[in-house]
């Protein structure tokens, strides 16, 4: 049985508020970020919301969703807003390599629900928005929404994040295509560690 939260899944694990966050970044910023207009929309889990984003988007979904948590899954801290205060910032950095790394997702979703069952806005990133920000929203998702379908989770996370439905569900290479691994092992194992870790 695997024990939650488990630090030492993490390259980095940290947290602090939006100020942190910010000072973090200047002091060792990331490479320039594109600063791209979002098409991201929320999805509506438990009593809250949840966005998901990139470095690139970042900033933009940012002031468009006022999120009360962001969760940053790189490993640099994105530019937030210069006048930002307030706001809790977990920096829970795993590789995009290690999706199953069930210390570190397992975490994160636990961290993540818990908010949107207290009815906050949670912003979600890793560095391009893809693989660790799918499968940690593709799992909040089924937990929060038990009887929809697999094209109701399509739907669902192609309106959050228009611009990954390719890399998410095309159905030769998509990472969370029906027919592959991802979309049924990884949230099926992370459902059953959290509810594991729920009885406790």
């Amino acid at each position: 049985m695997i024990i939650l939260p488990d630090e030492k899944s993490f390259r980095t694990y940290n947290s602090g508020d939006y100020q942190f966050a910010r000072q973090l970044h200047l002091n060792d910023p990331p490479p320039p970020a594109n600063g791209e207009a979002h098409q991201n929309k929320s999805l509506k889990l438990w009593n809250g919301h949840l966005y998901m984003a990139d470095v690139n988007d970042f900033r933009s979904t940012f002031v468009s969703s006022a999120p009360d948590v962001v969760i940053t899954m790189c490993s640099k801290p994105p530019e937030f807003p210069n006048n930002v205060s307030g706001g809790l910032w977990l920096h829970r950095d795993f590789s995009g390599y290690e999706l199953e790394n069930y210390g570190a997702t397992g975490t994160i979703v636990l961290e993540a629900r818990e908010a949107l069952i207290e009815g906050k806005t949670v912003l979600i990133h890793c560095l391009e928005g893809q693989d660790r920000t799918g499968i940690v929203g593709l799992c909040l998702l089924r937990m929060s929404q038990t009887t929809l379908d697999y094209d109701g989770i399509v739907e669902a996370m192609s309106n959050a994040r228009p611009k990954k439905v390719n890399y998410w569900f095309n159905s030769s290479f998509g990472l969370m295509h029906e027919n592959r691994g991802y979309y049924h092992r990884i949230s099926t194992k992370l459902q059953s560690i959290i509810e594991s870790h729920d009885n406790q």
